[in-house]
């Protein structure tokens, strides 16, 4: 049987699902910066996780794939060539030049996307709730850019894993420090979950050699039926991510959450009951306790907050998406209502500053 052929859109998180790909035996090319594609290219993107019944972390890189990765700038993809477009970046990087008409492609090209983004976009929040114009453009950056889009041709995933990425002259290291499952709702159309089912298969089979024997990487793909999938990781997004965000450096995900576990179990619960309302089932869901043990080893601050501090002046708007959804269910929380107004006001001043 012939390796599929995956693009993934994204180098940084992206990276960790694309090297468990191709370790699994399928041709994975990346879309991103000229700089990281060319590294990626020599060989330079690597990653390192924990495996089943091994001590200590193993790393997977151009020498474990049967097919070394390659990557290309924006300009050069062709979506048509592929099997499967994960998409795999935040949000507001859609609409960078370049990477925008490459998502104008991917939307004529009719090829299935799966999503590993925190947030739906606009073509499927239409399965979780009815928002009008105006909200959309409130949550995304360029919510239009989406419109070509068919719902039924995305598949989203709770992008649960927990990562960091450092970036040298001669090297890009992803390093996962929560090795989650990616949680994947299911395509409308069987030709297309047949994709997603053979990529989770090969990557339950894949073996990495490490200490003189074969062992089984962590993070693997999870196929469920249900829709509301992505809801899983919103409570801990507003719970832990958001909430490292400080007036000062960005505290890690374990002191937002443990500082005032009080306060994070009553955020959590709200937002919990939310997923619900809207449609997620209970047994798929994650309690805060399990989340509060988890939490207690994510000693790095999320992303956002360290893109916030580092001066960046748009980020992936989950909290807002997520107080939209609140209001539409007459849920008023105040601290997801603090944690929004303060993102407001600190890319507010990041766009002041540039």
């Amino acid at each position: 049987m012939k390796p599929l052929r995956i693009l993934i859109l994204g180098a940084s998180f992206g990276g960790l699902l694309g090297l468990r790909i191709a370790a699994a035996g399928h041709r994975v090319t990346f879309a991103c910066r000229e700089q990281e594609a060319a590294l990626i290219n020599r060989g330079k993107l690597l990653l390192r996780l924990p495996a089943k019944d091994h001590e200590g972390t193993i790393e997977i890189g151009a020498a474990q794939c049967p097919a070394p990765p390659g990557a290309g700038i924006p300009a050069e993809i062709d979506p048509n060539q592929y099997d499967l477009i994960c998409l795999a970046m935040q949000e507001p990087s859609y609409s960078a030049p370049g990477v925008r008409e490459l998502v104008g492609r991917i939307a004529a090209s009719r090829i299935p996307c799966l999503s590993i983004m925190n947030m739906p976009l606009p073509p499927d929040l239409a399965k979780l709730a009815a928002l009008d114009v105006q909200s959309l453009e409130e949550i995304y950056t360029e919510a239009a850019l989406w419109s070509d889009f068919d719902p039924d041709l995305i598949a989203l995933a709770s992008a649960d894993p927990q990562t960091t990425r450092s970036d040298s002259k001669d090297a890009l290291i992803i390093s996962v420090t929560l090795a989650s499952n990616f949680k994947v709702a299911a395509f409308v159309r069987p030709q297309h979950q047949q994709v997603l089912q053979r990529l989770a298969n090969d990557i339950d089979s894949c073996r990495i050699p490490a200490g003189g024997a074969l062992v089984q990487p962590f993070v693997r793909l999870r196929l469920y039926e249900s829709v509301f999938v992505p809801l899983v990781k919103w409570p801990m997004l507003i719970t832990g991510n958001f909430r490292c965000i400080t007036d000062g450096e960005p505290v890690s995900i374990a002191h937002a959450v443990c500082n005032d576990e009080t306060e994070s179990r009553e955020l959590y619960e709200c937002i919990y009951q939310l997923c619900i309302r809207i449609g997620a089932e209970k047994e798929m869901m994650v309690s805060f306790d399990r989340y509060l043990s988890a939490a207690r080893s994510l000693t790095q601050p999320s992303s956002v907050a360290r893109a916030i501090h580092s001066g960046a002046s748009s980020v992936e708007r989950a909290d807002r998406l997520i107080k939209v959804l609140a209001k539409c269910h007459n849920i008023d929380n105040p601290v997801l209502n603090r944690i929004v107004t303060d993102v407001d006001r600190k890319l507010k001043h990041n766009r002041v500053a540039h």
